[in-house]
């Protein structure tokens, strides 16, 4: 299929502009909408089967092509779909996506099909294909005392959070001389002072008061490396805890957050084992941004300090969650790419999202010895666990190599004898290449909690959307996440299958960097988080840091 629209397309030239895309593991063909001086607007075909429809097709959808010598803008999202034409977030995301679709219909269909093939011809639908669609339960929130509400929120303000600290736990601000009227800033907000209406305060929402008694401001003449370990020994001789610096950061846009000052800066905490919460100074000057940003920064310093504001109600109880995560080092030797350290770990989750540890799955230059390092680590795991747990699942954001899932089926396998454990296997991935569209309402976006079967183990879910009590799109919500059951070790029934993918739903809403972080499974978001932490630690020939024995100070 892919050999013929090739062909179809270079017959249809010049009128037709594309490029072929052709490695390992994708063939497409990139077809040419509008040129800018930022790149070209794409419309992309990539052959595929459908399994659950048993018909043979095309994946399509848009993609902004930026070109490599143009920095990421304001202007770039735009053209990319997710900024709208007043740099606002795109509550248009998904209909101004399908429009590009339908403008690559109605411009060049005619011109690539039907596909010529010996003596005959492969007709091409100019229409979508409609999947049946369904609904997971809506997720729900519990705090004190196991309250429950629909909102994490408002359940945290009429019920106060989940597990409180057990202590007043000290903080201390660190800016430089000249910011300290931002930090002053900060702490009024976090006091509640500043946007009562918005955020009533930690005392009030948390528990935990910031007040003189418990806050101290630090003066530093920068950020370097020599005055954040003064900063760190300061701290840690006062024997405070719990403890926490909040930096006011000099770093004046998101791109910055890749700096390697920024990263020297957190590796001093992270080494000594005191959480940090990094708060830029450009959020503290500015009203509105800081308005909308303070719950958000009371909530993730209430997290490192050891406190947890919610869990979800999990469809299964007595479910340990092992989210894995890989930070390899790749290096490139005479044009081939090979991995020089392989390096895996794991963030344990109960099904209810409650965030239990990190561990060091495997790490060595040799990838039998990183394989036999991943089967004991994963069997120490399911030993630590057994006498709380029944079901142990793995969500991985990447595709498990099949020596990798090896190893762990060896693993799994030494624990079903002396009782009926459950060990499942998903592969979680938000970074994919499929896209849909609901035809129940103008937006085009599907409700919350949506799924489409691709096959009888794979799906579709749509982690965010529309709300069923007021179906009107707030904001930009992101695309569905690709679910593949790639290992059981008992036979999973349809239902078995739905109830695995309800508890990733649910783990979405336990994301504590965010009130309305939801869009991917815990599990593998703060996977993701670890894996930029210590691929830019390694990068930086920053020595590695202990991952145990830390509240989530990578929030």
């Amino acid at each position: 299929m892919h050999a013929q629209l090739l062909k179809s397309c270079q017959a249809a030239r010049p009128k037709l502009q594309f490029d072929e895309e052709n490695d390992f593991a994708v063939k497409r063909i990139s077809f040419t909408l509008k040129t800018e001086p930022e790149g070209e607007s794409t419309i992309w075909l990539q052959a595929y089967y459908l399994k659950s429809v048993r018909k043979f097709g095309f994946l399509i959808d848009f993609r902004f092509k930026k070109k490599a010598d143009v920095p990421f803008s304001k202007r770039v999202q735009q053209l990319s779909l997710s900024l709208d034409q007043y740099g606002r977030e795109n509550r248009s995301f998904y209909s101004d996506r399908y429009d590009r679709v339908q403008e690559f219909v109605a411009t060049y269909f005619n011109r690539v099909f039907p596909l010529r093939y010996e003596d005959g011809v492969m007709e091409v639908s100019n229409r979508l294909v409609n999947l049946p669609a369904n609904t997971l339960d809506k997720k729900q929130y519990l705090f004190c005392d196991d309250q429950i509400d629909s909102s994490q929120f408002m359940g945290l303000k009429r019920f106060g959070p989940l597990v409180s600290l057990d202590q007043k736990p000290y903080l201390f601000f660190v800016y430089r001389e000249h910011d300290r009227l931002a930090s002053l800033e900060l702490y009024k907000a976090l006091r509640g002072e500043t946007f009562p209406n918005i955020f009533q305060g930690t005392e009030k929402m948390f528990g935990f008061p910031v007040t003189s008694q418990n806050v101290k401001g630090l003066a530093v003449s920068s950020f370097a490396k020599d005055e954040m370990e003064r900063v760190r020994d300061t701290i840690l001789s006062g024997n405070h805890t719990p403890v926490l610096v909040v930096l006011i950061a000099p770093w004046e846009n998101d791109d910055e957050e890749d700096s390697q000052e920024y990263f020297r800066t957190k590796h001093v905490f992270v080494k000594a084992g005191i959480p940090s919460q990094v708060v830029r100074l450009f959020t503290v000057e500015r009203d509105t941004r800081l308005q909308w940003s303070t719950s958000n920064i009371a909530l993730q310093c209430f997290s490192k300090l050891g406190g947890k504001p919610w869990k979800v109600k999990p469809k299964y109880g007595r479910c340990l969650i092992i989210g894995i995560g890989q930070s390899h080092r790749e290096v490139v030797s005479n044009g081939i790419r090979h991995i020089e350290r392989y390096y895996a770990y794991s963030v344990l989750t109960e099904s209810s999202g409650l965030f239990r540890e990190l561990r060091v799955l495997g790490q060595s230059q040799n990838r039998d010895d990183y394989l036999t390092e991943l089967k004991q680590s994963i069997e120490r795991i399911v030993l630590d666990n057994r006498d709380s747990f029944d079901r142990f699942v793995i969500h991985a954001p990447y595709k498990i190599r099949r020596d990798e899932l090896k190893s762990i089926q060896e693993a799994f396998s030494n624990f079903g004898s002396d009782r009926n454990y459950q060990f499942v296997v998903l592969r979680i991935n938000t970074n994919n290449d499929f896209f849909g569209y609901s035809t129940t309402n103008n937006s085009l976006i599907p409700f919350e909690s949506t799924y489409v079967s691709l096959a009888w183990d794979e799906y579709l879910v749509w982690f965010e959307g529309l709300n069923y009590q007021n179906p009107k799109a707030a904001r930009r919500y992101s695309r569905p996440v690709h679910i593949v059951f790639h290992y059981s070790n008992m036979e999973l029934s349809a239902q078995d299958r739905l109830d695995y993918l309800q508890d990733a739903v649910n783990l979405s809403g336990a994301n504590w960097r965010g009130f309305n972080a939801k869009s991917v499974p815990v599990s593998i978001y703060y996977a993701q988080l670890i894996a930029r932490f210590t691929s830019k630690f390694d990068e930086f020939g920053l020595p590695e840091v202990s991952l145990d024995n830390l509240h989530p100070w990578f929030l």
